[in-house]
């Protein structure tokens, strides 16, 4: 169990609206009380793109980043807050503001901690400034709400058009105008405990929007909480470019055994439920149990998984400082005999909000039944829960017999994802390109023209452990591992860039790997490949020629980046000739005619910490 160090606060991919004042927009010039929304719902408005400008002149083609972070776009973007592709909002460009938009800090500088929607009832004398969100709010019954008017010196109308806010939004937030439970979300998602890799840019997410409604909070206290159950609406992405579905969650009961699991056969799914009138479900110690306590007092699912997947639980338990939340899944779990543990996972609790809300992923195999317990880590941890279970996309090329071919010379570039990858090799089959037997990623080949090739891989995660690349010959039923390389992880930035030259001969086939170190070591990627020119002179038979004569001087500029190996490890020159550093070693041949003068060579190498510039000088036949 690692915890996530780039958390995503929300947000669904929101519908494009190209004039955000026509369609779903409604007049509220009296109504704007019901424009104060929680600050997660703007998440919705954080996009891809060069500049405010530009993004909103197509936002049709442009990429959701809802969680603010620029490991969500494409190469050479950022992402973009406050923009006008959203679909409740509209906000205005500050003229001052370079690449257009409003002033971000005067937007920030509006978000303040309460407990109300209602501008009428929110004092402002009693708030807090959050404009890192909900995160700085520290009182009970609190969120963050945007374009207050407790910031005298920058009132909303500023950067906001007040007179339009999106018809679902008022539907949504006009029947529960106080502070519910969907508004701590944003703390729920920030403090993540998880078994996967990269939760921020996972291909399918469970997001929640500006129009969810989830549960409404009648009263919280140091050791329990009461949640009245209402309509839950959570909006399912299967990528960024795909449309969202809407989901409604179903209330369970009635699931106390094992022998009473529910089954959930459908992906994804909302389930919702209370633990408080659960009974003790393990009587030994001597039984699987799976992590979870002979104490504790949950509830059961079970999904029959028909094909091989990836799949996503997340569990948040509405108990507030009375023990941590505890999941644990198994196979054959009502079968004390045959019982299993695929693994289990905790989140932590804590005095003055909810449980971190569980996030656990694991590899379902096709024709197995797995079972969910949902519990706490003692007989007292109980209270109202909601489950999220979705499964991640495999990628085209999961497997080696469905490689994508690098076909577009000199150079390509690639990216994806390795979240929805599966696992590629069983024990030794992996040799030692593979630090992991449980590692997973995609896989690419190249057929080699002669010439040099460099990759350069970069995985977007940060802290879940090194990306690696490793390059195959041979076939997918009979690779052998050729080399592999490593880029370091970092906890503060992503993973350093796998840079890897190889000479590809002509017609040779090299399968490539892309994975991380771990089961969790996954994200988005990108993928670069060039190819380099060989130069004129590569080999002793195309050596330039030149004349060495008295007082006269020759001079050349080329580059041995494209140079293949001249020796082989075994030839009669390396084995008998001090002339050769490493046989490996690649370059470039001159030759000249002598008429017994001294001559004089100087030989600059531009390459910086690469290893030391080598000169060799040779006389006979080639």
């Amino acid at each position: 169990v690692v915890v996530s160090l780039n958390k995503k606060n929300g947000g669904s991919s929101p519908t494009v609206i190209n004039d955000p004042t026509a369609g779903n927009q409604v007049n509220i010039t009296n109504a704007f009380t019901l424009i104060m929304p929680p600050t997660y719902a703007l998440a919705d408005t954080y996009y891809c793109g060069l500049s405010w400008n530009a993004v909103n002149e197509d936002c049709s083609s442009a990429t959701p980043c809802p969680s603010g972070s620029n490991s969500e776009c494409p190469v050479f973007e950022d992402c973009i807050p406050f923009t006008n592709c959203g679909k409740d909002f509209v906000f205005l460009s500050d003229s001052t503001v370079q690449g257009g938009g409003p002033d971000v800090d005067d937007v920030k500088s509006t978000f303040y901690c309460g407990a109300t929607m209602d501008s009428d009832n929110f004092d402002c004398d009693e708030s807090t400034p959050c404009p890192n969100g909900p995160s700085d709010c520290t009182k009970e019954n609190e969120g963050c709400f945007a374009f207050t008017r407790c910031n005298a010196e920058v009132p909303p109308e500023s950067f906001i058009n007040t007179t339009f806010v999106s018809e679902e939004f008022l539907y949504h937030t006009s029947s529960s105008p106080t502070f519910t439970q969907e508004d701590t979300t944003t703390t729920m998602m920030t403090n993540t405990v998880s078994n996967s890799a990269d939760l921020t840019d996972s291909v399918a997410t469970i997001t929640s929007s500006s129009a969810t409604t989830s549960f409404e909070m009648d009263s919280i206290t140091t050791t329990s909480t009461t949640v009245t159950d209402t309509t839950t609406t959570t909006t399912f992405a299967s990528n960024n470019n795909s449309p969202n579905t809407s989901l409604q969650s179903v209330r369970d009961s009635g699931h106390d055994f094992c022998e009473n699991a529910i089954a959930v056969r459908e992906l994804p799914s909302i389930r919702t439920g209370t633990t408080t009138t659960a009974t003790s479900d393990f009587e030994s110690s001597l039984e699987e149990t799976c992590g979870a306590s002979l104490e504790s007092r949950g509830v059961w699912y079970t999904f029959p998984s028909l094909d091989r997947r990836v799949v996503r639980i997340e569990y948040q338990l509405f108990a507030t400082g009375i023990g941590k939340s505890s999941l644990s899944v198994f196979t054959d779990a009502c079968n004390e005999g045959l019982r299993s543990c695929i693994g289990n996972a905790q989140a932590e609790s804590h005095y003055y909000s909810f449980n971190d809300l569980l996030i656990y992923e694991f590899l379902a195999e096709s024709d197995v039944d797995y079972y969910f317990f949902l519990a706490g880590e003692n007989t007292a941890t109980v209270g109202e829960y909601q489950l999220n279970i979705t499964e991640h996309p495999i990628p085209s090329n999961d497997v080696c017999e469905s490689a994508i071919e690098l076909k577009k010379f000199p150079s390509s570039i690639m990216s994806g994802s390795l979240v929805g990858a599966t696992p590629d090799f069983d024990g030794a089959d992996a040799q030692t390109c593979v630090s992991n037997i449980d590692t997973r990623g995609v896989w690419y080949k190249v057929e080699g023209r002669g010439a040099v090739i460099k990759l350069e891989y970069q995985l977007k995660t940060v802290g879940l452990g090194n990306s690696k690349v490793a390059i195959f010959k041979g076939s997918c039923d009979n690779l052998v591992c050729w080399n592999s390389i490593e880029g370091e992880d970092h906890y503060y930035n992503e993973n350093d860039v796998v840079s890897y030259e190889f000479l590809a001969g002509n017609g040779e086939i090299f399968w490539i790997l892309l994975s991380g170190e771990h089961w969790y070591t996954v994200g988005q990627y990108d993928l670069k490949m060039r190819e380099h020119a060989v130069p004129e002179n590569d080999s002793c038979d195309e050596a330039i020629s030149f004349q060495a004569a008295s007082n006269q001087q020759y001079s050349d500029k080329s580059t041995t980046v494209g140079a293949t190996p001249d020796f082989d490890e075994s030839s009669s020159v390396v084995l008998s000739s001090s002339c050769i550093a490493n046989w490996y070693s690649r370059g470039v041949w001159y030759r000249f005619e002598g008429n017994g003068a001294i001559v004089r060579i100087e030989y600059q190498l531009n390459s910086v910490a690469g290893g030391d510039s080598d000169l060799s000088v040779f006389t006979g036949d080639c």
